[in-house]
């Protein structure tokens, strides 16, 4: 970043990809990611602390390209959370701390924040996070793995296309075409020549392909006609969060034999939850260039058992209720089968303004939150949206992905406990 006569930051190009980390945590994938970034949007749009100049005001510097950013990638170790400063206390805590600010300057504007979860680190809690950082947990979060980073790095940079809605500032590079030099006229036309006779062969091959192909039909029947191609993809980008973070924890064993420890984060899509507890909200954006049709959500039930028996009800020590932003609300009846959705029974613009099948334009995203009950029933399943364009039925979308499924538990006689963090120690406390 060049610095101007009085020694301040002065960029000529604005940035709009800010990559914030911690160089004792992540390091070396945030520099693996400013390579890809840079190729993809050109390096100069790219906000990374390693590339600006020397004699650079960082604070400064940050501030610059925070006010241009439009994306802002929080980097997440397996240390993140905890690293400390020299006397011992931990860095995210200090109101100086530039990680931390980034963070929180980045939230406090509205950016699009997404938490870039490497390796084995997970998504902390609202309550491991000073009060400014604390929003960061209703950010839908990505993975960045050692063994996947090249196919996750793919997946985060159509999440920034996608999620962005001055989605035509994001250009596509050109293909870099090799200059010539007076000298290779005769060459280039030599291999001119060479490509149209490769050319040539390529099509006699083809033409030879297909007549073997016609003489070789048996006498006297048709050949089989083409099948009809599968309908096109609307390419609908679909987020979900299991706001499972509020909710309690069902676990098929004794209390005793509990370890605490190992319950400190909350649950995930698998882990079993108590029903009247969690809700999914679901956010859908339309990238294709019509209108999409969402003609449904369905609940597509993969397992239905009796109450459990026995076992427990834990909430996490890190299981602060996320905050949703959906703008449509749905009840879901888990214990009717087949299981049903329905408007709230206050009537309001939530319930009023729900039809299907519902347009999803192009401009910013449809949200939907999908509240559970359960009396009866310890229920596992999927949550799909089924869509059409331009009157055509394309490809569903099904929540949770990777075939995983939300699971919940109704609380019957259950005892219910809270999980404490007592002087370092994990305890659970009955409620």
């Amino acid at each position: 970043m060049p610095v101007s006569s009085s020694g301040s930051s002065a960029s000529r190009t604005e940035k709009w990809i800010f990559i914030s980390y911690r160089r004792e945590d992540t390091k070396y994938p945030a520099g693996l990611l400013n390579e890809l970034l840079g190729q993809r949007f050109s390096p100069d749009r790219v906000f990374y602390d390693l590339a600006t100049g020397p004699g650079v005001r960082y604070v400064e510097a940050i501030d610059d390209a925070l006010r241009t950013a439009k994306v802002l990638l929080a980097l997440i170790g397996e240390r993140w959370i905890d690293i400390a400063d020299e006397h011992g206390d931990r860095r995210l805590d200090n109101p100086h701390d530039l990680v931390a600010h980034e963070i929180a300057t980045a939230l406090e504007r509205g950016l699009l924040v997404i938490p870039v979860l490497v390796d084995g680190a997970r998504l902390p809690g609202r309550d491991e996070l000073p009060e400014r950082l604390r929003p960061l947990v209703s950010r839908n979060a990505t993975r960045l793995g050692h063994e996947s980073f090249s196919a996750d790095a793919d997946k985060l940079i159509g999440a920034i296309v996608a999620h962005t809605p001055e989605a035509d500032w994001w250009p596509v590079p050109d293909p870099v075409e090799p200059a010539s030099s007076p000298g290779e006229g005769a060459s280039a036309r030599r291999r001119g020549m060479s490509a149209g006779l490769y050319l040539g062969l390529a099509i006699i091959a083809v033409a030879l392909t297909v007549l073997i192909a016609v003489l070789s039909w048996p006498t006297g029947e048709e050949p089989s006609p083409p099948k009809a191609a599968s309908p096109k993809a609307a390419s609908p980008v679909v987020d979900h969060v299991w706001q499972a973070g509020c909710g309690r924890r069902y676990l098929d064993q004794p209390v005793a034999q509990a370890d605490p420890a190992a319950l400190a984060t909350a649950p995930k899509d698998d882990d079993a939850v108590l029903a009247d507890d969690v809700w999914l909200d679901i956010s859908v954006r339309n990238t294709a260039p019509t209108e999409l049709l969402l003609d449904e959500i369905q609940i597509e039930e993969v397992g239905r058992d009796s109450a459990p028996q026995t076992g427990f009800l834990v909430r996490p020590a890190s299981g602060g209720c996320a905050q949703g932003t959906a703008r449509f609300e749905l009840n879901a009846d888990l214990d009717s089968d087949p299981p049903t959705l329905s408007p709230p029974e206050t009537a309001g613009d939530s319930a009023d303004r729900i039809a299907w099948p519902f347009p999803i334009g192009r401009t910013n995203p449809e949200t939907f939150r999908l509240r559970f009950s359960s009396r009866g029933c310890e229920c596992r399943f999927r949550v799909v949206l089924r869509w059409r364009q331009g009157g055509v039925e394309t490809e569903p979308v099904a929540l949770p992905a990777d075939g995983k499924r939300f699971h919940v538990v109704p609380r019957g006689d259950l005892p219910a406990y809270r999980l404490e963090q007592t002087g370092g120690t994990a305890l659970l406390q009955p409620e």
